[in-house]
């Protein structure tokens, strides 16, 4: 096993790091913030300069400079775009103009579409968010999985809705709705982020703290045991840290804080919790192997795991291939060329050498962006979710994805049976299979045989036979558009 890289040598003297300090922030005062955090992300010579240059607007415009606005400053440096798109096994969801956005098929009535009784196939459909009449309810992060979808507003607000069975919705029940509801419980909290797993939720907050709700199986909401919680509580092991990063895989979960140490929990049973067993953890355990590599992004599937640190490294771990409903198995999500299990977490040997700006997980393929906006898939092809139009086969190391060179990827996701990126233009293209790709059957492939799925637990959500044989093997348009918007700058007024 590749053992993980000694941490970065000192800068050569000819870079920008060399610069002084005054010249460094003169440089860079007038760069607009979208520029700033892009590079900042993947550049280790800019992120502490655009930092201080953030801390020195908030001192021009008053603006406190606690623990809350470190996080958001975080947040800012170390994303590449919104969570304005979410891809789930049957549906899938996007940020459009300020509101939300879904579409997909719920044939069992769970009401994670949002927009009432509907079991037919929806076309993109705008999802009515209650607000105050005196305030407009804009839209800026959305996170789905299965059966339940979480929004988040500009202010700060959650809202939920779908299936409730295990109190994933946050509102002290188990019922199902099948209309947005505001998350009453975090009102005293000014969310940050959303995040979706199999029957649970976490929620991240400006101050960097971390709430969690659902099924508490395998210890994934991080309270100590696996008990499961309707109404969201915080996970009190993280207290003494900041998160600025909070990541819900199926079975799991993932957190990172300010200074880039990484936390899981939950679900170890395919060694994706990292830690070099196969034991589950009820509260967090840092992440021995990634100590010292300052992780800025993360990403959690059904098997396995994927961080990046912020010289733009992609590490992966957990099980190397899972088996199917048939005899047959799939693999490579972990992009290492082999089937074996990384029990501790490897860079991607395929990668080094490319800055990777934002990663997605889902049950059985990664995707990968770069800097610049090339975009990488790697894991199960069945169906065309891996966007090469090869026949769906399977790819053992990262593959650049042909059908998008030239154009500039700026958000990727990853769903059970299908995949979505926003182009920086604003266009959302999918591919891969079933209704949740938003595309009309007139644009899509009907091979004889329908692609086969492999996710653990309940099977209700995975797309059926008929949906699974349509299918779109590259990347195609959805019919939305201006889905990107322009990040918060909280060092403005």
């Amino acid at each position: 096993m590749s053992p993980v890289p000694a941490p970065d040598p000192a800068p050569d003297p000819a870079t920008f790091a060399c610069l002084p300090c005054e010249i460094k922030r003169l440089l860079l005062l007038p760069v607009e913030l979208k520029t700033l955090s892009r590079s900042a992300c993947v550049c280790r010579d800019l992120r502490n300069a655009a930092e201080d240059v953030l801390h020195a607007r908030a001192a021009l415009a008053k603006l406190p400079t606690d623990g809350g606005f470190r996080v958001q400053l975080w947040r800012l440096l170390h994303s590449s775009a919104a969570r304005t798109i979410a891809a789930g096994a049957l549906h899938s969801a996007a940020c459009i103009g300020g509101g939300l956005t879904t579409w997909g098929i719920d044939e069992n009535q769970r009401g994670f579409l949002g927009i009432g009784h509907h079991h037919s196939r929806v076309p993109p459909t705008r999802v009515p968010v209650p607000a105050p009449a005196s305030e407009r309810q804009e839209i800026v992060a959305v996170a789905t999985h299965s059966l339940h979808t979480l929004a988040l507003t500009k202010s700060g607000h959650c809202f939920s809705f779908g299936f409730g069975e295990a109190g994933q919705l946050g509102h002290g029940d188990a019922a199902t709705l099948w209309r947005p509801r505001l998350i009453t419980a975090l009102l005293g909290e000014r969310a940050v982020d959303v995040s979706a797993g199999q029957q649970h939720s976490l929620v991240l907050t400006a101050a960097g703290a971390s709430y969690a709700f659902g099924s508490g199986f395998s210890g994934k909401l991080g309270l100590g045991d696996q008990r499961s919680h309707a109404l969201p509580q915080r996970i009190g092991a993280l207290a003494q840290v900041r998160v600025a990063v909070l990541e819900a895989g199926a079975l799991h979960s993932l957190a990172a804080d300010e200074g880039g140490a990484v936390h899981s929990f939950g679900c170890g049973s395919d060694w994706q919790l990292g830690h070099g067993t196969r034991e589950d953890e009820h509260t967090p355990r840092p992440v021995a192997a990634l100590l010292g590599r300052r992780i800025v992004r993360l990403a959690g599937g059904e098997h396995h795991s994927l961080a990046v640190d912020h010289a733009g490294q992609l590490y992966s771990w957990g099980a190397g291939e899972a088996r199917e409903r048939t005899s047959g198995y799939a693999g490579g999500w972990l992009g290492h060329r082999a089937v074996d299990p990384q029990p501790l977490p490897r860079p991607v040997a395929a990668l080094c050498g490319v800055r990777i700006a934002a990663v997605a997980a889902s049950s059985r393929h990664s995707l990968a962006l770069a800097d610049g906006g090339a975009l990488f898939s790697f894991g199960d092809g069945d169906g065309g979710k891996l966007g090469h139009d090869d026949g769906g086969r399977m790819h053992w190391v990262p593959t650049r994805i042909r059908a998008l060179e030239g154009l500039r990827v700026a958000a990727v996701t990853a769903g059970e049976a299908h995949s979505m990126c926003v182009l920086e233009d604003g266009r959302l293209l999918s591919w891969g299979c079933g209704g949740a790709l938003g595309l009309p059957r007139a644009l899509l492939e009907t091979p004889e045989q329908p692609a086969s799925w492999a996710s653990a637990g309940n099977y209700e959500w995975a797309p059926g036979d008929e949906e699974r044989r349509w299918q779109a093997h590259v990347p195609t348009p959805v019919a939305v558009v201006g889905l990107v918007p322009e990040p918060t700058d909280p060092t403005r007024g």
